[in-house]
Protein backbone atom coordinates (compact mmCIF):
# COMPACT_ATOMS: atom_id res chain seq x y z
CA UNK A 1 0.00 0.00 0.00
CA UNK A 2 2.65 2.56 0.17
CA UNK A 3 4.05 4.01 -2.90
CA UNK A 4 7.07 5.90 -2.05
CA UNK A 5 9.13 7.01 0.95
CA UNK A 6 10.61 7.07 3.49
CA UNK A 7 12.21 10.63 3.39
CA UNK A 8 13.46 12.43 6.55
CA UNK A 9 11.47 16.39 6.79
CA UNK A 10 13.39 18.70 8.56
CA UNK A 11 10.27 21.28 8.71
CA UNK A 12 12.20 24.48 9.82
CA UNK A 13 10.22 26.81 11.99
CA UNK A 14 8.48 29.66 10.46
CA UNK A 15 9.46 32.48 12.62
CA UNK A 16 7.73 34.81 10.09
CA UNK A 17 4.19 33.45 10.60
CA UNK A 18 3.19 32.98 7.12
CA UNK A 19 -0.09 32.13 6.15
CA UNK A 20 0.56 29.88 3.15
CA UNK A 21 1.35 26.01 3.53
CA UNK A 22 4.74 25.77 4.63
CA UNK A 23 5.79 21.53 4.19
CA UNK A 24 9.77 22.02 4.07
CA UNK A 25 11.13 19.95 1.56
CA UNK A 26 11.76 16.17 1.92
CA UNK A 27 15.93 15.42 2.11
CA UNK A 28 16.84 13.28 -0.89
CA UNK A 29 19.77 11.43 0.02
CA UNK A 30 23.01 12.13 -2.80
CA UNK A 31 24.36 8.40 -4.11
CA UNK A 32 22.76 6.30 -1.94
CA UNK A 33 24.39 2.76 -0.95
CA UNK A 34 21.82 0.39 -0.49
CA UNK A 35 22.01 -2.95 0.73
CA UNK A 36 19.14 -5.78 1.24
CA UNK A 37 19.48 -9.20 2.81
CA UNK A 38 17.20 -11.57 4.56
CA UNK A 39 16.86 -12.38 8.45
CA UNK A 40 14.97 -15.49 8.93
CA UNK A 41 11.50 -14.59 7.96
CA UNK A 42 12.32 -10.73 7.34
CA UNK A 43 13.53 -8.79 4.22
CA UNK A 44 16.09 -6.01 5.49
CA UNK A 45 16.88 -2.80 3.48
CA UNK A 46 19.97 -0.38 4.26
CA UNK A 47 19.77 2.85 2.71
CA UNK A 48 22.79 5.30 3.46
CA UNK A 49 23.73 8.54 1.94
CA UNK A 50 24.40 12.51 2.64
CA UNK A 51 22.71 15.58 1.57
CA UNK A 52 23.74 19.13 2.30
CA UNK A 53 21.87 19.08 6.17
CA UNK A 54 22.53 15.72 7.20
CA UNK A 55 24.40 12.28 6.89
CA UNK A 56 22.92 8.82 7.84
CA UNK A 57 20.55 6.58 6.50
CA UNK A 58 17.44 4.03 7.36
CA UNK A 59 16.76 0.56 7.85
CA UNK A 60 13.56 -1.23 6.89
CA UNK A 61 12.61 -4.48 8.06
CA UNK A 62 9.32 -5.88 6.06
CA UNK A 63 8.19 -9.34 8.02
CA UNK A 64 5.96 -12.07 6.73
CA UNK A 65 3.24 -10.69 8.95
CA UNK A 66 2.64 -7.81 7.45
CA UNK A 67 4.74 -5.83 9.43
CA UNK A 68 7.36 -2.98 8.02
CA UNK A 69 9.82 -1.07 11.05
CA UNK A 70 11.63 1.80 10.00
CA UNK A 71 14.84 2.62 12.19
CA UNK A 72 16.68 5.97 11.08
CA UNK A 73 19.77 7.27 12.11
CA UNK A 74 20.92 11.06 10.88
CA UNK A 75 23.91 13.01 11.76
CA UNK A 76 22.98 16.86 11.26
CA UNK A 77 25.77 19.34 9.27
CA UNK A 78 23.79 21.94 9.65
CA UNK A 79 22.10 24.30 12.14
CA UNK A 80 18.28 24.04 11.85
CA UNK A 81 15.45 25.41 14.41
CA UNK A 82 12.96 22.79 13.05
CA UNK A 83 9.19 23.21 13.90
CA UNK A 84 8.99 19.16 13.07
CA UNK A 85 11.52 16.39 12.38
CA UNK A 86 10.16 12.64 11.42
CA UNK A 87 10.16 10.19 8.16
CA UNK A 88 7.19 10.48 5.48
CA UNK A 89 5.56 7.86 4.53
CA UNK A 90 3.49 8.41 0.85
CA UNK A 91 0.13 6.45 0.03
CA UNK A 92 -2.02 6.14 -2.92
CA UNK A 93 -4.32 9.55 -3.43
CA UNK A 94 -7.72 6.95 -2.67
CA UNK A 95 -6.16 6.00 1.21
CA UNK A 96 -7.74 9.23 2.20
CA UNK A 97 -9.51 8.63 5.32
CA UNK A 98 -7.70 8.83 8.37
CA UNK A 99 -7.92 7.75 11.58
CA UNK A 100 -6.44 8.34 14.86
CA UNK A 101 -5.99 7.91 18.66
CA UNK A 102 -3.36 9.71 21.07
CA UNK A 103 -3.05 11.01 24.59
CA UNK A 104 -4.62 14.46 25.46
CA UNK A 105 -4.01 17.36 27.57
CA UNK A 106 -7.68 17.05 28.60
CA UNK A 107 -10.17 14.15 29.06
CA UNK A 108 -12.92 15.70 27.13
CA UNK A 109 -12.89 17.31 23.92
CA UNK A 110 -15.94 18.92 22.03
CA UNK A 111 -17.43 16.59 18.85
CA UNK A 112 -15.66 18.19 16.54
CA UNK A 113 -12.31 19.60 17.73
CA UNK A 114 -9.33 18.97 15.46
CA UNK A 115 -7.15 17.79 18.51
CA UNK A 116 -9.86 15.27 20.49
CA UNK A 117 -8.37 12.18 21.62
CA UNK A 118 -9.85 9.34 18.65
CA UNK A 119 -11.22 10.15 15.50
CA UNK A 120 -11.48 9.50 11.91
CA UNK A 121 -11.63 12.60 9.23
CA UNK A 122 -11.55 12.08 5.67
CA UNK A 123 -9.34 14.30 3.17
CA UNK A 124 -11.56 16.49 2.44
CA UNK A 125 -15.78 17.12 3.96
CA UNK A 126 -18.37 15.95 2.10
CA UNK A 127 -20.32 17.69 -1.01
CA UNK A 128 -23.29 17.92 0.72
CA UNK A 129 -22.03 20.26 3.04
CA UNK A 130 -22.34 22.69 -0.23
CA UNK A 131 -20.55 25.83 -0.95
CA UNK A 132 -21.32 29.38 0.88
CA UNK A 133 -20.51 32.76 -0.74
CA UNK A 134 -17.59 34.88 0.69
CA UNK A 135 -18.16 36.21 4.26
CA UNK A 136 -21.35 34.08 4.62
CA UNK A 137 -20.63 31.97 7.65
CA UNK A 138 -20.96 28.41 6.58
CA UNK A 139 -23.14 25.62 7.97
CA UNK A 140 -19.96 23.19 8.45
CA UNK A 141 -17.64 23.18 11.98
CA UNK A 142 -14.34 24.77 11.54
CA UNK A 143 -12.70 21.32 11.17
CA UNK A 144 -14.08 20.86 7.28
CA UNK A 145 -12.71 24.03 6.57
CA UNK A 146 -10.44 23.06 3.90
CA UNK A 147 -7.68 23.42 1.40
CA UNK A 148 -5.86 21.74 -1.30
CA UNK A 149 -4.01 19.99 1.02
CA UNK A 150 -7.14 18.60 2.64
CA UNK A 151 -9.28 19.61 5.89
CA UNK A 152 -8.37 21.53 9.12
CA UNK A 153 -9.31 18.06 10.33
CA UNK A 154 -7.60 15.81 7.93
CA UNK A 155 -4.13 17.55 7.69
CA UNK A 156 -3.70 18.66 11.26
CA UNK A 157 -0.88 17.56 13.44
CA UNK A 158 -2.03 14.91 16.30
CA UNK A 159 0.58 15.10 18.47
CA UNK A 160 1.40 11.91 21.20
CA UNK A 161 -0.46 9.28 18.94
CA UNK A 162 -1.43 5.78 20.36
CA UNK A 163 -2.10 4.49 16.47
CA UNK A 164 -2.72 6.69 13.25
CA UNK A 165 -3.89 4.87 9.93
CA UNK A 166 -4.75 5.65 6.34
CA UNK A 167 -7.01 4.04 4.58
CA UNK A 168 -9.21 3.52 1.88
CA UNK A 169 -13.07 3.31 1.11
CA UNK A 170 -12.19 -1.30 1.29
CA UNK A 171 -10.36 -0.79 4.51
CA UNK A 172 -6.78 -1.52 3.00
CA UNK A 173 -4.13 0.90 3.95
CA UNK A 174 -1.23 1.41 6.82
CA UNK A 175 -1.30 2.09 10.43
CA UNK A 176 1.27 3.23 12.57
CA UNK A 177 1.84 2.14 16.12
CA UNK A 178 3.25 4.34 18.96
CA UNK A 179 3.30 2.34 21.63
CA UNK A 180 4.87 4.99 24.23
CA UNK A 181 3.03 7.87 22.57
CA UNK A 182 6.16 9.53 21.64
CA UNK A 183 5.42 10.27 18.18
CA UNK A 184 3.23 12.78 16.72
CA UNK A 185 1.87 12.22 13.04
CA UNK A 186 0.40 14.79 10.42
CA UNK A 187 -1.38 13.65 7.18
CA UNK A 188 -1.73 16.06 3.87
CA UNK A 189 -2.83 15.52 0.42
CA UNK A 190 -0.48 16.02 -2.57
CA UNK A 191 -3.03 16.12 -5.87
CA UNK A 192 -0.01 16.88 -7.80
CA UNK A 193 1.41 13.60 -7.51
CA UNK A 194 -1.59 11.57 -6.89
CA UNK A 195 -0.72 11.17 -3.73
CA UNK A 196 -1.19 11.48 0.59
CA UNK A 197 1.73 11.75 2.30
CA UNK A 198 2.33 10.78 6.05
CA UNK A 199 4.18 12.30 8.43
CA UNK A 200 5.69 10.10 11.30
CA UNK A 201 7.46 13.01 13.80
CA UNK A 202 9.52 12.47 16.59
CA UNK A 203 9.71 15.71 17.57
CA UNK A 204 7.18 18.48 17.11
CA UNK A 205 6.39 21.50 18.63
CA UNK A 206 3.58 24.50 18.55
CA UNK A 207 4.71 26.13 15.59
CA UNK A 208 5.54 30.39 15.69
CA UNK A 209 2.32 31.51 15.61
CA UNK A 210 1.69 35.04 16.80
CA UNK A 211 -1.21 33.65 19.46
CA UNK A 212 1.07 30.40 19.97
CA UNK A 213 4.24 31.82 20.73
CA UNK A 214 2.54 33.86 24.01
CA UNK A 215 1.18 30.76 25.33
CA UNK A 216 4.18 28.06 24.34
CA UNK A 217 6.56 27.01 26.68
CA UNK A 218 9.74 28.10 25.45
CA UNK A 219 11.64 25.09 26.85
CA UNK A 220 9.93 22.61 24.22
CA UNK A 221 11.87 24.62 21.45
CA UNK A 222 14.43 22.91 20.31
CA UNK A 223 17.69 23.98 18.13
CA UNK A 224 19.78 21.63 16.58
CA UNK A 225 23.31 21.80 15.76
CA UNK A 226 26.45 20.11 13.36
CA UNK A 227 26.82 16.39 15.19
CA UNK A 228 23.44 16.68 16.45
CA UNK A 229 22.23 12.83 15.95
CA UNK A 230 18.44 12.34 15.06
CA UNK A 231 16.94 8.57 15.26
CA UNK A 232 13.90 6.76 15.77
CA UNK A 233 12.11 3.78 14.97
CA UNK A 234 8.26 3.92 13.36
CA UNK A 235 6.40 0.71 13.43
CA UNK A 236 3.65 0.34 10.64
CA UNK A 237 1.26 -2.95 9.71
CA UNK A 238 -0.37 -3.27 6.67
CA UNK A 239 -4.13 -3.60 6.78
CA UNK A 240 -6.08 -5.77 4.70
CA UNK A 241 -9.81 -5.93 4.87
CA UNK A 242 -10.46 -9.60 3.65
Amino acid sequence: MLTGGPALLLLPLDRQAIREPFLGERIVLEGPEVAASKDGDSIVISVNGRADQVEGGYTLRVGHDATLDLSYQFTCLTACEPRQIGMVLELPVRCDKLLWRRRGDWTVYPEFHIGRTEGMATAFRDPAWGTVPDRERPPWPWALDQNALGSNDFRSTKFAISDVALTDANGRGVRVVSDDQHQSSRAWVETQHDRIALLVAVYSNSGHEFFVRLHADPSEYLSLHPSDVIEDTITCRLIDAK
